[in-house]
């Protein structure tokens, strides 16, 4: 046999053996990604027996399948009809769509496209907050970590991490000083975002998953975060890491909005709205763990106003006798369906920004509540107070998901109401919410936000569906509007923050 003929046998066999090789490491490669997918899977299945054992709909944080089947169910039904006893006058002009909203110039100024999308996450995106100072976005993820970057570029400032389970939401300190975020690992952390490390833990009752938090509006040192076992807790960062007060609640919280004069309101799983002013718990108060702190003088608070008897649709009334010196709390029931969130204007003139209330609720409706028609000049009222707006756009979808909310008021939209053909961003009431509706086509799927005009409420009227965002690729768990400028984002479960301005905004 010649030298030729072995030589090229010799590199054909080294040839095979180098591709046998390659073969060996990609099988290797494999079965390590097979065994860190059957360890995550693992972990999430965990995750959702916890879950089902607080009393969680499966499909709202964890089992995307499910998810995904919920969504394709849900949008396949018809849309609610929402009466539920309110007043048709005050019902959102449903046949008044995008489409038609959209032939009005004032419109077409106020429409918003997409400006960039923040793509880091490796999960579902349940929280993102712009900071009071409007410079910087946090968010909050199913990754476990809370990422902070810069309003107008999409470049990451920081990464955080140190959460074992779910970031299920983040709330900005007034000042900026901190953020606050809570899990689903039973606590809530506080960042310094200039370095990126965590400040301070708090603890919570273990395996008590934690669904909100919020930053008391004017006290730096305080926030709030609701649990899955029915308690509310206040933290203080003087106090950790122990709670200053454990609050337990009728039944699970789901949202919290700090108001301007110290109270905070609470959305829960009972489709109640109800109001607490932390300074004046006595009885509700379950443990407090700060002896450190300033005493302050403890009033009770009527145990009626807190319980009762299911109220009518759509009301908001005063339960118990006020006593005198008391926190005036009250409760209002959204057709029985479980509240995904509350939030109030946070722009707008001082004396209006805690008026207007808005509740997302699994009824697949969006209420505007006028809080003014419950406070006179002796306190809280007993009469029903009044449904400022109702809004139900064809395709909204709110049920089993965690949806939520945020408004947006301009410079003058609390002057004179200018018809909606002549308004500017500036004229403007504006109230935006995410979806669970998806639409699946042959190439994609597509999951919408919804800009409502609300402008007409404070004279009485209605709100116009303005705009139907629809870029995001699986359901939009919420929005947040810029704290002064034509800006807005969008969180999703297809793990991107996307950032929104009007037209024209540089």
């Amino acid at each position: 046999m010649s030298s030729a003929v072995l030589k090229k046998g010799e590199d054909a066999s080294e040839s095979l053996r180098r591709e046998n090789l390659e073969l060996r490491r990609q099988v290797a490669k494999l079965t390590q990604d097979n065994k860190l997918l059957k360890a995550q899977l693992n972990s999430v299945s965990v995750m959702i027996d916890k879950a089902k054992q607080a009393g969680f709909l499966v499909g709202s944080y964890y089992d995307v399948k499910a998810g995904l089947e919920m969504t394709k169910a849900i949008s396949m039904q018809e849309p609610s009809p929402g009466t539920h006893g309110e007043s048709d006058t005050s019902a959102v002009d449903t046949n008044r769509t995008d489409a038609v909203a959209g032939d009005l110039a004032s419109a077409e100024k106020r429409r918003f496209q997409l400006r960039w999308e923040f793509e880091d996450h490796e999960g579902s995106v349940f929280s993102a907050r712009f900071d009071p100072g409007g410079t910087l976005v946090a968010s909050g993820s199913f990754d476990k970590t809370v990422r902070v970057f810069n309003v107008y570029k999409p470049e990451e400032k920081v990464k955080m991490t140190g959460h074992s389970m779910m970031v299920s939401s983040i709330s900005w300190a007034p000042d900026t000083s901190a953020l606050a975020s809570a899990s689903f690992d039973s606590t809530c952390r506080l960042w310094d975002v200039s370095v990126g490390c965590c400040t301070a833990e708090f603890s919570s009752q273990e395996n008590a998953f934690l669904l909100a938090t919020a930053w008391h509006a004017t006290d730096t040192s305080v926030f709030l975060a609701s649990s899955s076992n029915a308690s509310v807790y206040w933290y203080d960062k003087r106090s950790a890491p122990k709670a200053a007060q454990e609050v337990q609640h009728s039944c699970m919280v789901n949202s919290i909005q700090a108001l301007r004069g110290g109270q905070v309101v609470l959305g829960d799983k009972f489709g109640c709205i109800t109001t607490w002013d932390p300074r004046m718990l006595s009885q509700h108060v379950a443990r407090t763990d700060s002896p450190d702190l300033p005493e302050t003088p403890r009033r009770e608070v009527s145990s009626s106003s807190l319980a009762g008897p299911a109220t009518p649709s759509n009301t908001i009334v005063q339960r118990g006798a006020k006593l005198p010196g008391t926190a005036s709390s009250f409760q209002a029931t959204t057709a029985k369906a479980q509240v995904s969130h509350v939030c109030t204007p946070s722009t707008g003139p001082e004396d209006e920004q805690d008026r207007f209330l808005a509740v997302n609720a699994y009824d697949n409706i969006l209420r505007i509540y006028d809080r003014n028609s419950l406070t006179g000049d002796q306190g809280v009222d007993t009469s029903e107070p009044k449904l400022a707006c109702k809004l139900m756009a064809q395709e909204y979808r709110n049920q089993g998901f965690p949806i939520q909310s945020s408004f947006w008021v301009g410079e003058t939209a609390y002057g004179k109401v200018k018809p909606i053909e002549e308004r500017t961003w500036p004229d403007s009431m504006l109230l935006a919410t995410g979806s669970c509706a998806a639409t699946k086509t042959e190439e994609n799927m597509t999951c919408p936000a919804y800009v409502f005009d609300v402008t007409d409420i404070r004279r009485g009227g209605s709100g116009v569906l303005l705009q139907k965002l629809q870029e995001h690729s699986d359901i939009v768990y919420g929005v947040h509007f810029h704290p002064k400028q034509p800006l807005m984002v969008t969180y999703s479960a297809d793990s991107t923050v996307k950032m929104w301005s009007i037209k024209g905004f540089s």
